[in-house]
């Protein structure tokens, strides 16, 4: 008999296949597989192991085990193996991750607002005035570049601070600002305070992070007013003011410019027609507005000032003494002074004038002429206005009519003056005038 080495059944000796599983039976000796060092088989127990044989064929189990695993080997689990591609893929997903948590972990710390504060006010105690001017929280304005803040900072910088403490203070209940106080120690000078609140803008950091910005307390000069004579240019820190920074003047003989400027000081140029060039500097810790008080008139323009009010004097008696209507004259006067209670002065002191020297045959005296001479004039700024006075003595012909006879005479008066605001207009100045005279005798 010939056993099958695959599943153990019997088979006839001229059998070559195995009847059960079909396995090709190559060796010629009975033997049994499971013990090779086994005989053939006799005979008379072929009877026996063929039902033996049954008996396995016809039962799955055998003492509690499987027979089939005692006999069938089981086929190993292959394993996939990764391809080098793919382990490349996940190691550089795996990098990535790291890598992205590691830029939030960074960027959270440096865009902080303990971080910005912490960096500010280290800029503020080395003098490091480019990152202080990132770090600020600053509107838009002609005045508030970055080279003004480095001039300015420079002028009240706060020598020797060897050490500080930042702590915070406090914020908004919307969670857009924070607070912090600053103390720290000047060498020979104890210690001081400053307070710094950081403010959440509207942009982010790198897409990602809350972009902060440091107010400091103190550091503005908001809505500054400065008032010149009308007509004049001026600039500030080298930066002429437009027109667009002016506001209303409510017709004074002033333009007023209002800006915003880092607080501290800064220079002011002034350039008004007939005056010399005005240099000076101002602090706006000082005070909230600034008034021109410094023009003076070049040689020629004191002499061009004295003209004009000595042709407003002039003309306005030589008129007044012709009968010539008030708008003859109104051209020498600034326009601002129409629909005013100025220009209602002016018109009523011309009006009493030209019925003073008018001749009515009741009179005993009769106005013939008026001369003026011995001219002298002073230039002044008055609530930034630019003001002059001419002094003048005068002489004034008359005829008497009366008891005894008719006669001619004249009538002196000296050191007495007229006075006027200068107001630039038209490319000229025009006048408003304070007083036309001291009321001469004839008057």
């Amino acid at each position: 008999m010939r056993f099958c080495p695959s599943c153990g059944t019997m088979n006839g000796d001229d059998d070559r296949f195995c009847e059960n599983c079909g396995t090709k039976l190559d060796r010629e000796d009975n033997t049994n597989p499971q013990n090779p060092d086994s005989h053939a088989i006799p005979d008379e127990e072929y009877h026996n192991a063929g039902q033996q044989t049954n008996e396995m064929e016809g039962s799955l189990h055998y003492d509690d085990k499987t027979v089939w695993e005692e006999q069938i080997p089981a086929a190993p689990i292959q394993k996939k193996k990764l391809s080098k591609l793919q382990k490349a893929v996940i190691a550089e997903a795996i990098c990535l991750i790291v890598a992205v948590a590691a830029f939030f972990v960074a960027g959270n710390h440096k865009y902080s607002p303990e971080t910005v504060a912490e960096r500010f006010f280290a800029a503020y105690a080395s003098g490091d005035w480019e990152t202080m001017y990132a770090h600020l929280d600053l509107p838009e304005g002609a005045f508030l570049q970055e080279d003004m803040f480095e001039k300015m900072m420079e002028n009240s910088q706060i020598q020797g601070i060897t050490n500080y403490n930042i702590t915070p203070a406090g914020g908004s209940e919307d969670g857009i600002s924070r607070n912090y106080s600053v103390e720290y120690s000047i060498a020979g000078s104890g210690t001081s305070s400053m307070n710094l609140s950081l403010v959440q803008q509207g942009d982010n950091e790198m897409l990602f992070f809350d972009n902060w910005k440091v107010w400091m307390d103190g550091i503005l000069s908001e809505d500054y007013q400065i008032t010149v004579p009308a007509g004049t240019r001026i600039a500030v820190d080298g930066t002429e003011l437009s027109d667009d920074a002016k506001i209303a003047s409510a017709g004074s003989g002033t333009d007023t410019y209002q800006l915003t400027l880092f607080n501290g000081v800064h220079t002011i140029t002034a350039a008004a027609p007939w005056c010399e060039m005005y240099e000076s500097e101002f602090n706006t810790s000082e005070g909230g507005s600034l008034v021109l008080s410094g023009l003076t008139p070049t040689s020629e323009g004191s002499l061009a000032f004295q003209a004009k009010l000595q042709e407003m004097l002039e003309t306005f008696y030589s008129s007044a003494a012709s009968g010539a209507d008030f708008s003859e004259i109104e051209g020498m006067f600034a326009a601002e002074t129409e629909n005013t209670d100025i220009y209602d002065n002016i018109k009523d002191r011309y009006e009493d004038l030209k019925d003073s020297m008018s001749h009515d045959a009741d009179d005993y005296y009769t106005f013939n002429q008026i001369t003026f001479d011995n001219f002298s004039f002073e230039s002044y700024m008055e609530n930034g206005m630019l003001m002059g006075e001419l002094y003048f003595d005068y002489t004034i012909a008359y005829t008497y009519s009366g008891f005894g006879g008719t006669r001619s005479d004249t009538s002196t008066g000296t050191n007495n003056s007229v006075s006027a605001v200068f107001i630039y207009e038209e490319d000229t100045y025009k006048l408003m005038p304070a007083s036309i005279t001291n009321y001469l005798w004839w008057q």
